[in-house]
């Protein structure tokens, strides 16, 4: 678990000051910690045995700076550890670096943060993905064992495709957001990288559990799922989807995607096709993500002044005129746009967001029913491989292979990437998720998937 030989021996200072100069060149890396300042925090389990770690920077760390890479809160560190934080260390998790992400986890690319761009660490022409590319770079190049990010529409499983690296998120609060700066609270979610499956299972024994500091946590109706993990005898109804099938623009994923289906088929599981599917509805989650998150990141960064957090800006006559400055030099191309979106969004006349509320619930209804068909859904990770750099599309197809990852986000299931074809930034990859509350049911078939492969 957790390659435990390759850090039983090891120098972490001399580790730790050599890689984060190296990790600082590829730009994965936005700040360190200094171990030392976590000997106060009391070992209650020593489930992580001692492991490093890497943490996105949105994560407050009270000891480090935390600037979720945007210049209007550079330098910042805030007064208080982010509740998932701080169970790591007192899980005996040894925390090495803030990784760098897409400013203000609003983005998809990697290479929209204030610190530099992060490339596929396997080909440097190719994307990482985003927002959680420092998280991902860093657990798919070996430097860590396991990184924390979010995942808001696919922030953590659609990096991992694109590296051929398991990414997680549980249900929609039962791991808890304190200290997670927000992006969009009701899509937001705790998430994670990792090597293989029990790793990722062993993470949420880790983190799950109610906390009275976050308003959205919810008490786990399930516990211990790494010590469940393995099926035994059990066979599953897994349900697929057909038409998705003919958006996948890659042969390779298509030819890797059946392979899975015939392994598990073999294995006894019973394939339910879902051909009933109503795509026209689950095609508008694109348009409706990009309007509620939009208007939500609004509202969650309207306190991002200039004045409130890290270095002062000064420019201006006025506290208006210092704002407009701050906000103008403080903020990136990718993140404007998006409030530019919020304001379009509430103040049209054609109501956009309240036509998307409506619209989400049909969503949640529809992917609900599909799950409520079998005990898994799966689904191709990815319709193509990862981006050329040079060839990023600004206005990403709108078909709903390469949006359906966000669904999950919308109804709040649990929902893992992994790898079948496991080859860098060329790796085939399948999802497999379920209602929520069901995160024992995607890691128990993962896992045997995992075994089969």
């Amino acid at each position: 678990m957790f390659n435990e030989h390759k850090w039983k021996n090891i120098n972490l200072e001399k580790y730790k000051n050599e890689i984060f100069l190296k990790k600082k060149y590829d730009n994965s890396i936005i700040s360190k910690f200094d171990i030392k300042d976590y000997e106060y925090i009391k070992i209650i389990n020593n489930l992580l045995n001692g492991i490093p770690f890497a943490i996105k920077d949105n994560f407050s760390t009270k000891k480090v700076m935390t600037t979720s890479a945007s210049k209007i809160i550079k330098e910042f560190i805030p007064a208080y550890d982010s509740t998932v934080f701080t169970k790591l260390v007192e899980n005996g998790g040894i925390p090495l670096f803030k990784s760098n992400l897409d400013e203000l986890a609003i983005g998809s690319t990697g290479l929209t943060s204030n610190y530099g761009d992060v490339c596929n660490p396997f080909d440097k022409e190719y994307i990482v993905g985003g927002s959680s590319s420092g998280s991902n770079y860093l657990v798919a190049d070996g430097t860590v064992s396991f990184s924390i990010g979010s995942d808001t529409g696919d922030s953590v499983r659609k990096p991992a495709a694109y590296t051929g690296i398991i990414g997680f998120k549980p249900t929609w609060g039962i791991v808890s957001r304190f200290g997670l700066y927000d992006f969009a609270p009701t899509f937001d979610t705790v998430g994670w990288f990792t090597n293989i499956v029990k790793e990722s299972a062993l993470l949420l024994d880790v983190l799950q559990g109610f906390d009275e500091k976050d308003y959205s946590s919810i008490k786990p109706k399930d516990k211990d799922f790494l010590k469940n993990i393995d099926m035994k005898n059990e066979k599953y109804k897994i349900v697929v989807i057909p038409v998705l099938e003919e958006q996948i623009i890659n042969k390779e994923i298509l030819k890797d995607y059946k392979k899975a289906i015939n392994l598990l088929k073999e294995d006894g599981h019973k394939i339910i096709e879902a051909n009933d599917v109503e795509i026209r509805k689950l095609s508008t989650i694109l348009s409706v993500y990009r309007v509620i998150s939009s208007i939500e990141a609004f509202s969650c960064n309207s306190n991002l002044t200039g004045f409130n957090f890290g270095d002062y800006f000064d420019e201006g006559n006025n506290y208006e005129e210092k704002i407009i400055n701050a906000r103008t030099k403080g903020f990136g191309y990718e993140v404007k746009k998006r409030f530019l979106w919020s304001r379009e969004s509430i103040y049209s006349e054609e109501k956009y967001y309240f036509k998307a509320i409506k619209l989400r619930t049909l969503i949640n209804e529809e992917i609900n029913r599909i799950l409520s068909m079998g005990d898994v859904l799966m689904i191709p990770g990815t319709a193509d491989l990862a981006d050329n750099i040079n060839n990023i599309n600004n206005f990403p197809s709108d078909h709903l292979l390469n949006n359906f990852l966000t669904i999950f986000n919308s109804n709040g299931s649990p929902s893992l990437t992994m790898p079948i074809t496991k080859n860098n930034h060329l790796s085939t990859t399948v999802n497999i998720s379920s209602l929520p509350f069901h995160d024992k049911k995607v890691f128990k078939l993962s896992n045997r998937l995992e075994e089969l492969l």
